[in-house]
């Protein structure tokens, strides 16, 4: 049987100050503590990605990367040409969907992932071996 008399606090010294920091056992696993597995931004690439893989740097895909690509920009014209250049063909695409990747999560452990998944893990280590070697 599951115990209900108890308290959780979310931090060490809260429980000395207020119940500001208290949560109440509405049930075992639930803690007040919501933790996002996923971004819209995450699923906009993947969509991105999945779509260029399958049918090419089609409309929907091209949306998908420009929703993410325009928040960096003010000037919307910028980002249509981006669009438009890197549509060119489905490795250009996939190039710019990879690189977009990068930039959005940069420091969330996720690159690893997105390079084995398309085979350029080799690739970039070698790149970036080479590119760090000849600076010295």
């Amino acid at each position: 049987m599951i115990r209900a008399d108890y308290t959780v606090h979310n931090n060490k010294w809260s429980k000395l100050w207020a119940n500001a920091g208290q949560f109440t056992n509405l049930s075992a696993s639930n803690t007040g503590i919501n933790f996002p597995y996923m971004r819209y931004t995450d699923v906009l690439l993947m969509n991105a990605e999945a779509v260029n893989e399958l049918e090419g740097p089609t409309a929907t895909a091209q949306e998908s990367l420009r929703q993410v690509h325009a928040r960096a920009f003010n000037d919307q014209s910028v980002v249509s040409a981006y669009i438009a250049q890197v549509a060119s063909s489905k490795e250009t695409f996939l190039k710019a969907v990879l690189d977009e990747r990068k930039w959005e999560f940069a420091g969330e452990n996720m690159r690893w992932r997105d390079l084995v998944r398309n085979n350029l893990y080799g690739q970039e280590i070698v790149y970036s071996f080479l590119r760090y070697l000849s600076v010295g």
